[in-house]
C-alpha cells in the first residue's frame, strides 16, 4: 500500500510542497502529510495505551483493534488505488484515503480514550481532522 509513497523517497527531497508542479510532486507532498498523520496517530495511540495500562482487557482490545484497523486501512485504500487504475490520479487517491482514515482514527482515539466526561482537560489536544 505504501508503494507510491516509498517509491518517491529519493525524489521527495527536491519537492517544494508549497508549489507542487507534477503529479509526482503532488503525491510526494500528500505522502508527507500522510506520514506526519501516522506519527500523530502513533502518539495518540501510545498515550491511550498508557491511559488504560491498568485495564488489561481494554488495553489488549485496543492493541488488537489497532492491528485490525491498520489492515482495514491498507485494504480499503488499496481498493481505492485499484478503482482509479486508469489514471495517474490513483496514487493521490490512495494517499488521501490513508490520510483521511488516519486522521479519523486519531480523532476517534482522542475522543474515546483521551477525553473525560467531566471538565477535566483532555490528555492531548484535539487532533486536526
Amino acid at each position: 500500500m505504501w508503494l507510491c509513497i516509498v517509491s518517491f523517497t529519493v525524489y521527495s527531497n527536491d519537492v517544494d510542497c508549497d508549489n507542487p508542479v507534477t503529479t509526482i510532486d503532488i503525491n510526494v507532498c500528500e505522502g508527507r502529510k500522510a506520514e506526519k498523520a501516522e506519527q500523530v496517530l502513533e502518539k495518540y495511540f501510545l498515550t491511550a495505551l498508557e491511559t488504560i495500562k491498568d485495564q488489561k482487557s481494554a488495553y489488549s482490545s485496543l492493541e488488537k483493534s489497532q492491528v485490525t484497523w491498520k489492515n482495514y486501512k491498507e485494504d480499503y485504500c488499496a481498493a481505492i488505488y485499484e478503482n482509479w487504475i486508469e489514471g495517474t490520479i490513483r496514487g493521490y487517491m490512495q494517499i488521501t484515503c490513508v490520510l483521511k482514515l488516519t486522521k479519523q482514527r486519531t480523532h476517534n482515539i482522542w475522543g474515546d480514550y483521551l477525553t473525560y466526561m467531566d471538565s477535566t482537560p483532555p490528555r492531548l489536544p484535539e487532533p486536526e481532522e
